[in-house]
């Protein structure tokens, strides 16, 4: 099956910077690729495997479930994710040329690579704005829990060293605990800070807080931010917490 099925067209008004077109066709390259014919099956996934409402599943491969990534980080990097679920339960990106940009500005695992090379070398005021952009990168593209708490203690460590930026310091001091991101996301969220409210809620999300005490501010920073189709993913993972 070649063509996307009619469930899934609301995703084009995703705003990338090109043609969407291209992407599509990247899609269609992924070994044993097969859309969900059906918005139901993609329900079925969202129950039954760890997703942010960022995230939209649209098909299977040889290799796993593919989602479709909608997150703030995606969006500012011009095109979505394309990515496929790893044995530990996160996230990877494609492996692609034409993904290469999404995976450089928005992989949490890329980025932390950057991170330790900057840590190698001592650069500490490189180091902390790369953990403040690692931190606006979506947590469930990183390549495993150790990745991240690994960071997140750096995190802590420049903050009593030398101070670090406060997104990134809220979020290392919560750990891997869902309802303290989800906490940090409406304070954002509150404030108006639309960008800081979707990294955090997202990733409150994926860390197992309920959906239903994140929809009020993740709808209303949705909306501020004018995505009609990212509040229609967000309604499908709603749905599927129905049951």
């Amino acid at each position: 099956m070649t063509d996307k099925p009619r469930w899934l067209q609301f995703l084009d008004a995703f705003p990338a910077t090109s043609d969407l077109g291209d992407w599509w066709r990247v899609v269609h390259e992924i070994e044993g690729f097969q859309y969900l014919e059906m918005q139901e099956e993609a329900e079925k996934i969202c129950r039954e495997h760890r997703l942010a409402f960022s995230q939209l599943p649209i098909g299977t491969s040889k290799n796993g479930i593919i989602t479709f990534d909608g997150s703030i980080g995606a969006v500012e990097s011009g095109e979505p994710g394309i990515l496929i679920l790893r044995e530990n339960g996160f996230w990877k990106p494609i492996e692609h040329q034409r993904t290469r940009s999404y995976t450089e500005k928005v992989s949490f695992a890329h980025m932390a690579l950057r991170v330790a090379d900057a840590e190698k070398t001592g650069d500490e005021d490189s180091e902390v704005s790369l953990l403040a952009s690692l931190y606006r990168c979506p947590i469930y593209t990183a390549a495993s829990v150790e990745q991240v708490e690994k960071t997140m203690e750096r995190v802590k460590t420049l903050h009593q060293r030398r101070g670090a930026e406060s997104l990134s310091h809220r979020l290392s001091s919560a750990g891997l605990n869902g309802e303290q991101w989800r906490i940090v996301g409406a304070e954002r969220a509150i404030a108006g800070k639309t960008r800081d409210a979707l990294v955090s809620l997202t990733g409150a999300h994926y860390l197992g807080a309920k959906l239903s005490m994140i929809v009020l501010p993740a709808s209303q920073s949705l909306g501020n931010a004018g995505w009609k189709w990212a509040n229609s993913i967000l309604k499908v993972h709603k749905r599927a917490a129905k049951g």
